[in-house]
């Protein structure tokens, strides 16, 4: 199983993604695409009304087709003035990503977001070995 980790999105952010969040759910919702997501992912979605689920499966699909990354950039520069804010939101996205499919926590993040144990590979605090 995935550990999937939520983060904060600043408002900003969010506003400059609703237009497209909003068309992505109601093409998932017109093509019935919800209920295989539900049923795929019984532990982790809490059903249809789950936004910050289909949120994250929004983003995955986005940053994981070629050319993702760039995309998302260009969304969010069309309603954003600020570099800085987007760079980082992306940066963090991503981070955030490889450490859930690598399974991969410092100490903190752990304790930050609250992590339990049972996980399907062991977590790998550190690449160092004796």
């Amino acid at each position: 199983m995935k550990t999937y980790i939520y983060m904060n999105v600043d408002h900003d952010i969010y506003d400059a993604l609703e237009d497209e969040f909003n068309n992505f759910y109601r093409y998932m919702l017109k093509f019935n695409k919800i209920d295989k997501i539900l049923e795929d992912n019984k532990t982790m979605c809490k059903g249809k009304g789950d936004m910050e689920f289909f949120y994250v499966l929004f983003l995955a699909g986005i940053v994981n087709m070629k050319g993702g990354v760039k995309k998302l950039h260009n969304i969010l520069s069309r309603k954003i003035t600020d570099k800085k804010l987007i760079n980082k939101f992306i940066y963090d996205y991503i981070k955030l990503d490889y450490k859930s499919k690598k399974n991969m926590w410092s100490w903190n993040e752990v304790e930050e977001y609250g992590i339990e144990g049972d996980w399907d590979r062991p977590i790998k605090f550190t690449n160092y070995e004796l």
